[in-house]
């Protein structure tokens, strides 16, 4: 649809800022998927227009949206002359906005500040001099945001940025104060990014473990789970939403369309009707006439016959047509609500599992033994990242797992069951399953077993070689 409008924009040489800004859409599309060359090539087009438009608040952007695109190309090679395109870029897009202060907003110039600040600190060497140009700018972005409404985000970026330089000169009570700041900032935004508040609380937690205060360390952990239980349920949320809408949208184009074949169907029997009038008239009055005219009359009466044969055919057609969609709807609801069943077994397994982490954490603190939250937030990380991805599998290649399994077993399978069905599936071994229950190996063994029996399996089989092949 983008594509089209741009290609109507071309007959329309003069619409500078129409065509930057749907070239920016573009843009913004390919940077969501990562996708660096395509994002550099609209970003460079949308900047294209925006200098032909002479709008000052429309160039800054375009370099920030350019700069954005840049990095993406940067992480993917790590090469010098990327960077250093990438600086260049951000660096102009600051330099406008001071030297046309009057035509640019606070916001675009907060941003270009940010932007610029963001990447000399994550991606360069820096020195005395780059270590105070970010620390001024930062102090910069916090005032301007003074005067910009529903900003909590960006000046909760730059102190972000601070709090890492004096973490960097080993300043941690000033690094706290930082971070403290910037999580009173995000909690006065009328709608939380929780995406900001995981980081942020991430960040303190870090901070606390590295001062040894343990119990406020665990305190912004167990935020910060918080906070990725609402980014998630938000996410599914709007998930849900985007479905529904995409169902009503795709209903009512169907239901548009049924209506304009009824339309023309109405059209024809209207044409049709005037016809067999016509015909009707002109076989009366030629009746009278002689044999040969009644004769003619017969067989346009024979005609009308079946043009009225061929019209309820057409009406049964429709019904049938019509019956089809509403089972096709019912069957559709079905397999909603299947995957829906199938996505709380999941993300039980999911939540019972973080219970777990957080009730063997309680109970370490308790007992005051030493805990190492690093070690466990990087397991926990890489378990998360697997699990979401099995995830994904089970619920979008396989939305009807559970029901499968549940087919296939000789007897009913129980929750526990379906849990082990689960960790089976995405490959965990014994002793990774002992350990996310907290069992002994010798029960994962001995459950094993009992599920082989359940699936009438001999005890040479594999359960996840057995598993991949009825779900496949």
């Amino acid at each position: 649809m983008v594509l089209q409008f741009i290609a109507q924009l071309e007959k329309t040489p003069d619409e500078y800022i129409l065509k930057s800004k749907a070239n920016y859409l573009l843009y913004a599309v390919h940077a969501t998927w990562n996708d660096a060359k395509n994002s550099i090539l609209y970003a460079e087009k949308s900047l294209k227009f925006a200098e032909l438009s002479s709008d000052k608040n429309l160039l800054v952007p375009a370099y920030a949206n350019l700069g954005v695109a840049q990095s993406l190309k940067y992480m993917e090679s790590k090469n010098s002359k990327d960077l250093d395109e990438l600086i260049k870029t951000s660096k102009k897009a600051v330099q406008i906005s001071e030297q046309y202060q009057n035509q640019v907003t606070n916001y675009n110039y907060a941003i270009a500040l940010l932007n610029l600040a963001d990447y000399q600190r994550n991606y360069t060497k820096l020195t005395t001099d780059d270590k105070n140009e970010i620390k001024q700018n930062s102090f910069k972005i916090i005032e301007l945001c003074k005067t910009i409404p529903n900003s909590q985000e960006i000046s909760a970026g730059a102190l972000g940025l601070l709090s890492g330089l004096a973490k960097d000169e080993n300043q941690i009570e000033l690094a706290e104060k930082y971070l403290l700041e910037a999580n009173i900032i995000l909690h006065t935004q009328k709608i939380k990014n929780f995406y900001a508040l995981v980081a942020n609380s991430t960040e303190l937690a870090n901070l606390y473990q590295q001062k040894g205060e343990f119990q406020k360390a665990f305190e912004f952990q167990k935020k910060a789970t918080d906070y990725s239980t609402d980014l998630y349920n938000q996410d599914q949320a709007e998930t849900s939403k985007k479905l529904e809408a995409q169902f009503q949208s795709e209903r009512k184009e169907e239901e548009l369309t049924n209506l304009e074949a009824k339309n023309k169907s109405l059209q024809k029997e209207r044409i049709l009707y005037i016809c067999l009038a016509f015909i009707g008239i002109i076989g009366a009055f030629f009746m009278f006439r002689s044999y040969h005219f009644k004769l003619r009359y017969s067989v346009g009466r024979e005609n009308q016959l079946n043009s009225e044969k061929q019209e309820a055919h057409l009406k049964l057609q429709l019904q049938e047509e019509e019956q089809a969609r509403i089972l096709a709807e019912q069957e559709l609801l079905t397999l909603q609500q299947q995957k829906l069943q199938d996505e709380v077994l999941a993300s039980q397994l999911h939540l019972e599992h973080k219970n777990q982490v957080l009730k063997n954490l309680k109970d370490k603190i308790g007992n005051e033994s030493s805990i190492n939250l690093k070690q466990v937030m990087r397991e926990e990380n890489l378990l998360d990242n697997d699990f979401e991805s099995a995830k994904f599998r089970i619920q979008e290649l396989h939305p009807n797992f559970f029901k499968t399994l549940n087919e296939h077993s000789k007897q009913k399978l129980t929750p526990l069951d379906l849990k082990y069905c689960s960790y089976i599936y995405l490959g965990l071994d014994t002793k990774q399953i002992a350990t996310i229950l907290n069992i002994e190996p010798k029960s994962v063994r001995m459950t094993k077993y009992r599920l082989k029996q359940k699936f009438g399996l001999v005890k040479e089989d594999e359960l996840y070689t057995f598993f991949h092949q009825i779900i496949a």
